[in-house]
């Protein structure tokens, strides 16, 4: 028998997928050790490049920087305990940063 993983979180959000918006409580996402959901999109520490905290007008968001390729290329997730999110993204294993450092380049 196989024994079923309990998420560290499970949270309704609002979800951004480029130029489409859905509003809270339309977004779902479950957090795991190692891995995360988003309405069913599954992103793992192999394919996620950053987790970049989102400053709007009146939101705070994290944008999903990733190489998923099942799904949306710009994803922005809204929360509204985002301290909580964040901490359960920690703790299973994603750091979320403020601003995404720009690769070096060589000239």
């Amino acid at each position: 028998m196989t024994e079923i993983e309990e998420p560290l979180l499970t949270q309704r959000i609002g979800v951004r997928y480029g130029a489409s918006y859905m509003s809270w409580p339309m977004g779902r996402i479950d957090v795991h050790l190692g891995r995360f959901t988003v309405n069913g999109a599954r992103f793992t520490r192999e394919n996620v490049v950053a987790l970049v905290r989102h400053h709007g007008f009146l939101s705070r968001g994290i944008r999903i920087v990733h190489r998923n390729p099942n799904t949306s290329p710009k994803i922005c997730i809204f929360s509204l305990n985002p301290n909580r999110l964040e901490t359960a993204l920690r703790g299973a294993g994603f750091d979320v940063v403020e601003t995404l450092a720009e690769p070096e380049t060589t000239t």
